[in-house]
């Protein structure tokens, strides 16, 4: 009930959490404080007796590496560099719903829905990609299907400072598909994808050893909504 009633938000992403303490993880997008104070006084007050324990973070970056062990690319983009703030015009924020809402959607179809020349709709996207308001396009799929799962792995470390270290050797595994960085009970967090429960013993085994400062982490495997 939860989840179907929270699928029906636009800003709101959830991962269901298996084999963890944790059954379900809420990631909500919002423009200020309030905006979330109001989701969570909302959703305390339906479903706050469902709720055992919780922990609120803030994620601060976001690195997106892709499924790099299929196709073998090292494509990567940063959410959350700090960069100035970009006031969008309603045609913008329109042309970005329609674009999130189907990533394929073709230029005319776009140019039609916004009623605007097809020659004006490249223009807006070339500028909101030179703006880097778009990043890129991820292809989202069922990685079961070729043998493969989704684990989150939650880092804490006893040397915060040295983060961009565990970053960096993270970025240089192929298996690895996300990483975040939060202010919060952790220090880090990354999704990465593996055949087996082995690979992934295999994969922390070896982490542990070449990060000592690795105090701990929790791992679970997560189905995405």
């Amino acid at each position: 009930e939860i989840i179907h009633s929270l699928k029906t938000e636009k800003n709101i992403h959830l991962n269901l959490f298996l084999q963890s303490s944790r059954d379900l993880e809420i990631i909500i997008l919002v423009k200020e404080p309030r905006d979330f104070y109001n989701f969570y006084n909302n959703f305390i007050e339906k479903y706050g007796s469902f709720v055992k324990r919780k922990n609120i973070s803030i994620i601060t970056k976001q690195y997106y590496f892709g499924h790099r062990y299929l196709h073998g690319e090292n494509n990567s983009s940063v959410i959350g560099e700090k960069n100035s703030i970009i006031n969008l015009d309603d045609s913008g924020r329109k042309m970005i719903s329609f674009i999130i809402d189907n990533p394929r959607i073709s230029i005319i179809e776009l140019a039609k829905n916004l009623r605007l020349a097809p020659s004006s709709v490249v223009s807006r996207l070339k500028k909101l990609t030179a703006e880097k308001i778009i990043r890129g396009y991820e292809i989202v799929f069922d990685n079961s299907l070729i043998g493969y799962s989704t684990y989150r792995v939650e880092l804490f470390l006893s040397d915060p400072s040295r983060k961009e270290e565990v970053i960096t050797y993270l970025s240089r595994n192929k298996n690895v598909i996300r990483i975040n960085e939060f202010i919060g009970e952790m220090d880090l967090d990354f999704e990465v994808d593996f055949k087996t429960a082995q690979n992934v013993d295999s994969f922390l085994e070896k982490m542990r050893v070449d990060i000592p400062y690795i105090i701990d982490f929790d791992v679970s495997s997560i189905i995405k909504y």
